[in-house]
């Protein structure tokens, strides 16, 4: 039986996975083609569109943000070191 790529989805990945893999082609196919400046258009959005993804996600559970007067030397109020 044959696939085509575009008909089957598998239900494991993302709907962001799957449209990140549709640019990386669309940037490959591109630079293919020699349309340099489209590829290098479509590659800026793309690490926009990672940096915002990454800036607008939720710190790990295993992050612990220290606060001034709390248990950690680095923000002593006593001044002492």
């Amino acid at each position: 039986m044959h696939w085509h790529s575009d008909s089957f989805e598998r239900p494991d990945v993302s709907d962001e996975e799957r449209a990140s893999d549709k640019m990386i082609k669309l940037e490959r196919k591109l630079r293919w083609i020699g349309q340099e400046a489209e590829a290098d258009r479509v590659a800026a959005m793309m690490r926009e569109l990672k940096a915002r993804r990454i800036l607008s996600a939720p710190l790990p559970a295993s992050v612990r943000v220290r606060h001034p007067g709390g248990d950690d030397p680095c923000f002593s109020d006593s001044g002492e070191e």
